[in-house]
């Protein structure tokens, strides 16, 4: 704590800018909380030093602590210090170990050392006098250590080395946890579990979300990866990781006597512990009594766009904000922010009124000896401000064991472009609210900066690798720094199509592992990526069935019947790993390892035609128009493929027209009516005697089919570059709404109209090309078509899996006759054939 007489001085020497923050400081609290004491030389000199906010690691860091204080000798020659533990609420017989001896017993001035005295470098350090600057402070650093879990107080006391007097003395508050298993959650566009970011997203970011993910309702249902990249759809999986940690409270220790759980787990218990043991050397009150000292974070989504803590006061702009909407609280954001400015670069708001400043703001963590650069106090007190260390995921998909699994890949997310308002991670002003977008790992891994605390030790260690982020770069949340267990593609036998790239479809490629690192909060984000690698060699059947693929001679891989079916599967983990050292917790490592989250990959192959009628009248009762589709698995066309048609019983022309009504979206584009011209009629050698031609840009090809006879056409279809085929009747059924019932039965004879109506009944509903005219129905017994048309229709009425088993009787019982009521004697009464397969 400074002297008396220097607090006095300063207080005294506060600018205008200064007194005007510290008057919104006391505001900000109300009657029931003042703010953390803030930042130095503004309403406290010493800033958040003077408030006992622990430092938080992992079981195995070291934890550098440092003080810094004008009463501080930094040449040490006329002080000798020491550091001791006094509580600990651990294992009481393996407290934190201190890097070397205790402490300064020898009237040694350990410059480097185990305790060391040297010279501050922040200018919030530095000595005032009289409004002028006469130097440094003096600090006083040292490390410890623990590969156990607990809360210790750790005290450094600074002696005289003539006197023995005691010339400063600071107690630190330390806490070590030990992992809990991480938890996964699928984002949609709307929030769930504990995500905020969808909340504050703006109409923009709304909207960019919605095109960047692929499974928009957070089911884990994607379809796969366009071979053709498109940046307006990128088709992505957004996983949200978060990690908590835990450390115990003895009844041994003292410290049972005021903290009565057992155990506590941050972030979740941050302000619990603060209701007990914050305290600052400007309060008088016991420990407890002013929880918001330990405010040091922002709170993500808890304030509106815009919103800020702004102090009109003569000076630079440029430390205070010069927009937004005034309020008690910040929205911790950058509020002066410009286009292309980096967010580990920005200057962010706080509660005090000013901006964060410094070299490295605002990169993370939380430094108590770096409070310009580091301290965000909202005004908010609760679980966001626990500083929860940096902790090491592998995010894994498991391995294909023989099924459809370990498809996919894992890859890095952008916090910025996550916690921005319009999700694009601009640096446009107010667009950025949630910092730190990165972080030193380890937190001494902070330049410049010579009383930097926090967690500390070098990387590589002698025998372990330590942090594996590259030093002593900031690491930008939430980038991937390992690679690991990878695949080797290979080919699945399986044809794609000839002269295409890939021209078959292989097995997926690419690590299956990779790691991050959580940020402040405990919290990371990753992309999944579906992919259009799929293990298809192990749905290979010998007979025709749903959710299989027939391959026949040619190489031709027919997908059928795996039409928006599951494919590929990936079973994703987050394992947490201790970031530094090898510990022993837990004993085996199954325990850190989340739930798996499953995903699922439909495919949208499609190699099938559809018909259509040519009009209303009667005149086009003979034609049909015939449209053959092709269709990858990412659903994207195949453009400019050869189809053959070969018409046994009917006549084939190339349609002429450009656009055909589709309202049922057979076609499988959302828009009506939809383009089918553009095809080009072709003769490749081997298939004379069809009519060949390409498939347009949709990936369509329009044919028209005659009849006069009424009767089906055996219709057949060669996708060339792919060899598969296609075989259906074209049915020239009458249309429903083609004439009026009473102008049919006046036609009749009295005793066929007798015969005719102990069978009447409705023909099934076609659709019309564009252009058609509605009129009634024909009443007509019904066929075996019509008959199987009615049960499909009605199974469309039933649940997903009943309407499966409903479909599968219906054509078993209907489907099985047709080809032999087509060469009935009566041509005209043969049950035509609808050729959707």
């Amino acid at each position: 704590m400074r002297p008396f007489s220097r607090g006095r001085l300063v207080a005294g020497l506060v600018s205008a800018a200064g007194a005007a923050m510290l008057a919104l400081g006391v505001l900000s609290g109300g009657a029931l909380a003042a703010p953390n004491p803030g930042p130095p030389l503004t309403s406290n000199p010493d800033g958040p030093q003077s408030a006992n906010i622990p430092y938080v690691a992992w079981v195995g860091e070291h934890v550098r602590l440092v003080a810094c204080d004008p009463a501080i000798n930094a040449e040490g020659n006329t002080q000798f210090l020491n550091y001791q533990i006094e509580d600990w609420s651990g294992y009481q017989f393996q407290p934190p170990n201190p890097d070397g001896d205790a402490g300064n017993n020898l009237n040694e001035a350990f410059n480097p050392g185990p305790a060391a005295f040297f010279t501050s470098s922040e200018p919030a350090h530095e000595v005032l006098s009289g409004g002028e600057r006469l130097g440094p402070d003096g600090c006083v650093a040292t490390d410890y250590k623990s590969l156990n879990p607990g809360l210790a107080r750790i005290r450094v006391v600074v002696r005289n080395q003539a006197t023995r007097a005691i010339v400063f003395s600071h107690q630190f508050l330390v806490i070590w946890l030990t992992a809990n298993a991480p938890t996964l959650h699928e984002a949609g566009v709307t929030a769930g579990g504990s995500e905020v970011f969808q909340s504050a997203l703006n109409s923009s970011g709304k909207s960019n979300l919605a095109s960047y993910l692929g499974d928009p309702s957070g089911d884990g249902n994607f379809t796969p990866t366009p071979f053709a990249y498109d940046p307006s759809h990128l088709d992505k999986g957004l996983v949200q990781i978060r990690v908590t940690g835990s450390f115990p409270v003895v009844g041994e220790s003292p410290l049972s006597n005021i903290l009565g759980s057992s155990s506590y787990t941050l972030p979740s218990d941050w302000a619990t512990l603060a209701g007990v043991l914050a305290s600052s050397s400007e309060e008088d009150e016991p420990p407890g009594s002013e929880p918001a000292l330990w405010d040091i974070h922002g709170t993500p989504g808890a304030a509106a766009e815009a919103e800020e803590t702004k102090v009109e006061v003569a000076g630079d702009p440029t430390e205070v904000c010069t927009s937004g909407n005034p309020g008690v609280n910040s929205s911790t954001d950058n509020c002066n922010g410009e286009e292309g400015e980096s967010p580990l670069t920005s200057k962010f708001s706080r509660v005090f009124g000013d901006l964060t400043s410094g070299e490295t703001a605002t990169v993370g963590p939380f430094d108590p000896q770096a409070a310009n650069e580091t301290l965000l106090s909202d005004g908010r007190l609760n679980q966001d401000d626990a500083p929860m260390p940096a902790l090491r995921v592998d995010v894994s998909i498991a391995k294909n064991e023989g099924g459809l699994g370990g498809v996919g890949q894992i890859s890095e997310a952008d916090k910025a472009m996550i916690y921005s308002h319009d999700f694009t991670g601009s640096s446009a002003a107010h667009n950025l609210y949630n910092p730190y977008y990165g972080a030193y790992i380890p937190a001494t891994d902070r330049p410049n900066v010579n009383e930097v605390s926090g967690v500390d030790g070098p990387s590589p260690g002698g025998d372990f690798p330590g942090f594996l982020n590259e030093h002593p770069d900031a690491y930008p949340f939430w980038t991937s720094v390992r690679s690991a267990n990878y695949r080797t593609s290979k080919s699945t036998g399986c044809l794609r199509r000839e002269d295409s790239e890939p021209s078959e479809y292989v097995t997926p490629s690419g690590p299956l592992t990779e790691t991050f690192y959580t940020d402040e909060r405990g919290e990371a984000y990753v992309t999944y990526t579906p992919g259009n690698q799929f293990y298809l060699e192990h749905l290979v059947s010998s007979v025709e069935e749903e959710g299989k693929i027939i391959k026949n001679a040619d190489g031709g891989c027919d997908l059928k019947g795996v039409h928006e079916k599951v494919i590929g599967e990936s079973a994703i983990s987050a394992k947490a790993v201790y970031p530094y050292q090898s510990v022993d917790y837990p004993r085996t490592g199954e325990s850190l390892t989340s739930s798996p989250l499953l995903k699922r990959v439909n495919s949208l192959w499609e190699k099938e035609f559809f018909q259509f009628p040519k009009g209303p009248g009667l005149s086009e009762r003979s034609v049909r128009i015939v449209v053959a589709k092709a269709q990858d698995i990412d659903g994207s066309p195949f453009a400019g493929e050869t189809l053959c048609f070969f018409a046994q019983g009917g006549g084939i022309s190339q349609f002429t027209g450009k656009w055909l009504a589709d309202p049922s979206h057979k076609l499988g584009r959302v828009e009506e009516p939809v383009y089918v011209g553009g095809s080009v009629v072709v003769h490749p050698v081997g298939q004379e005697g069809k009519f060949c031609e390409t498939t347009n840009q949709n990936g369509l090809a329009a044919i028209e089919v005659t009849n006069s006879t009424g009767a089906p056409v055996d219709l057949n279809v060669s996708y060339l570059q792919e060899n598969i085929f296609r075989d259906h009747d074209v049915s020239f059924a009458p249309e429903e709404n083609l004439k009026p019932k009473e102008e049919v039965l006046a036609a009749q004879t009295p005793s066929t109209t007798t015969t005719t109506q102990t069978a009447l009944t409705t023909v099934a509903s076609l659709p019309l090309a564009t252009g058609g005219v509605a009129g009634t129905a024909v009443v007509k017994p019904l066929t075996l078509s019509q008959k199987l048309h009615a049960a499909l229709k009605a199974c469309k009425k039933k649940p997903r899996k009943a309407r499966i088993a409903c479909e599968r009787k219906a054509r078993k019982a209907y489907d099985a006759n047709r080809k032999q009521a087509a060469k009935a004697p009566v041509a005209a009464q043969a049950p035509p054939k609808v050729g959707l397969g």
